[in-house]
């Protein structure tokens, strides 16, 4: 398949339907970009820096979808077995389909265009699915996508009407009112972001460029959804100051000429510059907001350092909360974050080498990845649980 795709390419028999940007023979099976200074390759190496080691955890990870799967787990033990699994099985297993068939299209039908004069390299999937898979499984296939669509945006309007109801209005707006109130408020929040969501999902050119300007607009809240676990002073105002900041930051951004605008190319091209922008810009705001506001009420930062005794910046807040045992983040803890990182890429490579025939690269990625996951599990053993009771013994925390 593999040795298909490269051909059709080399022999100029691709035309993905773009006007600017065409899939080269090195694009298929290369995970590290070009990097040609003469031609942009500083771009290219700062997004590959983008996109290994800021986008993954400055896109919001760590925030309200991540907490509503840990929180339905039985206790922490459960929870770090959920969350290990979510890793494998969204991040190792779920790409590989996907870019099987993007890569089987290229040889496969290479003209896209010849499918319509709008069609581009995005109807690809749509074009192999409505082709080769038989009456039976492409009723299945249209119905798995109907149901993953209906999980996401159900997932996504009520976070979003949570979020405005329990965070902003219920919080700043209308403090005291019946609970029959904030819900009829909700099911209006719900129907305002279904349709905000529509007419942004319409404005959007293709797929790609909806998910860029996700991330863009994620990224100016990075710092402030993982930190908020391990800094005392950030209070609400912190995220506020960030999501706002993002926004506008991101709209001024996308306006500009100089960072794309109006150039689909280049717009995707300096997607890494603007993620940067915003993500540094917007934390500058947000921690001068928390600086120059007052932090939460004691009383709540107690109650809350003794429930959950979280790691990190909380020295003045344990102290009153009587210095409790907390989670101790250590060295197996950091050795365990950099081999679960390790064996993760290493999963998804042995994976890709595996579909595409490569057997020996992938018995060698899959080795490694069995040699992180196995030091990762034996750190996971020697971690300071004694701030979490009920990981070791699945009894629940009497406190």
């Amino acid at each position: 398949m593999v040795e298909s795709a490269i051909a059709t390419v080399t022999n100029g028999a691709v035309d993905n339907g773009t006007t600017g940007y065409f899939v080269s023979a090195r694009d298929i099976i290369s995970f590290i970009p070009p990097f040609n200074i003469k031609s942009g390759g500083i771009l290219a190496l700062w997004s590959f820096i983008v996109f290994i080691g800021l986008q993954w955890w400055a896109g919001g990870e760590g925030g309200g979808f991540l907490a509503q799967r840990l929180f339905s787990c039985k206790n922490e033990k459960h929870s770090v077995a959920a969350m290990l699994w979510f890793n494998l099985a969204n991040y190792a297993l779920r790409p590989w389909p996907w870019i099987i068939v993007g890569v089987a299209s290229i040889s496969m039908i290479p003209r896209i265009s010849e499918y319509g004069a709008n069609f581009s390299q995005e109807h690809a999937f749509t074009i192999m699915l409505m082709k080769y898979l038989p009456a039976g499984l492409k009723g299945l296939m249209v119905a798995s996508l109907m149901a993953a669509y209906m999980s996401t945006v159900s997932t996504h309007v009520n976070f979003g009407a949570s979020y405005l109801i329990n965070d902003l209005y219920k919080r700043f707006i209308v403090r005291k009112a019946t609970q029959k109130h904030y819900v009829s408020v909700s099911q209006i929040s719900i129907i305002f972001l279904a349709a905000l969501a529509g007419y942004f999902a319409y404005r959007q050119n293709n797929i790609a460029a909806g998910w860029i300007s996700f991330f863009e607009l994620m990224s100016g809240t990075g710092f402030v959804v993982l930190l908020r676990w391990y800094w005392w002073r950030i209070n609400p105002w912190s995220e506020i100051s960030a999501m706002v900041s993002s926004l506008l930051i991101w709209t001024i951004l996308n306006k500009l000429a100089f960072f794309g605008a109006g150039d689909p190319e280049m717009f995707e091209k300096m997607y890494a510059v603007r993620f940067t922008i915003n993500l540094f810009v917007s934390t500058i705001i947000w921690i001068t907001v928390t600086l120059l506001t007052k932090p939460v009420d004691e009383k709540h930062l107690i109650a809350f350092y003794k429930r959950v005794r979280p790691a990190g910046f909380w020295g003045p807040i344990a102290i009153k909360a009587g210095n409790p045992n907390h989670l101790h983040v250590g060295i197996p803890e950091w050795i365990a974050w950099v081999t679960g990182v390790l064996a993760l890429f290493a999963m998804i490579f042995s994976l890709g080498k595996l579909c595409f025939g490569l057997y020996k690269p992938a018995l060698w990625y899959g080795i490694f990845a069995a040699i992180m996951t196995t030091i990762m599990f034996k750190m996971l053993t020697l971690m300071d649980w004694s701030g979490m009771p009920d990981f070791a013994s699945d009894e629940p925390d009497e406190e």
